[in-house]
C-alpha cells in the first residue's frame, strides 16, 4: 500500500505566517520543478501562504507558462530536462516585463551568485531549505518588487 505523503509530514508551517496584511498576498507565482514531491508541497505551502500558483514540471512547459500569463514570481529548479533553470531565467530577457525569479539548486550557492548577481532580479535557494526559508525568500522578493 502506497504511503501519502501530506506538507506537514515532510515540512512544518513556520509559527507565523506572512503578514496577512502584505499586499504581495495573492501574488501570482510560477513554480517549475521537475521533482513532483517536491513541487507539490511547495505549491501547497504558497496556497496555505496566500498566493496563487501554477505548476510546471520543466522548463520548457514553464517557459510556455512564461509566454502566455503574467507572473509576479518565478521559482525553478536549476537541474531539469528540456530547459534548465538558467537557461529558462536566459528566456526571461526577452520578455518586456520580468517576474522576479528564485533559482532552487542543489549545487553550492557560492558557485551560482555570481550568475545570478548578472540577473537583477534573481536570488538563490540552496537545497536543502527548510519551508520558512523559501517563504521569507519568496516574501522577500515580491517585497522588492514592490518598491
Amino acid at each position: 500500500m502506497p504511503i501519502a505523503l501530506t506538507a506537514p509530514s515532510i515540512f512544518s508551517l513556520p509559527e507565523e505566517a506572512p503578514n496577512r496584511e502584505n499586499p504581495a498576498r495573492g501574488a501570482r507565482i510560477l513554480l517549475v520543478d521537475d521533482d513532483e514531491i517536491l513541487r507539490e508541497l511547495v505549491a501547497e505551502a504558497l496556497i496555505m501562504s496566500g498566493y496563487e500558483v501554477v505548476c510546471a514540471e520543466d522548463g520548457e512547459a514553464g517557459w510556455n507558462s512564461l509566454s502566455r500569463v503574467e507572473f509576479d514570481l518565478l521559482i525553478t529548479d536549476h537541474n531539469m530536462p528540456r530547459l534548465s533553470g538558467f537557461d529558462l531565467i536566459n528566456r526571461l530577457k526577452s520578455k518586456p516585463s520580468q517576474p522576479r525569479t528564485i533559482m532552487i539548486t542543489g549545487y553550492l550557492p557560492f558557485q551560482f551568485m555570481e550568475v545570478a548577481n548578472t540577473f537583477p532580479f534573481c536570488e538563490v535557494l540552496a537545497k536543502p531549505f527548510s519551508l520558512e526559508e523559501l517563504l521569507q525568500k519568496v516574501h522577500n522578493s515580491l517585497r522588492l518588487m514592490e518598491a
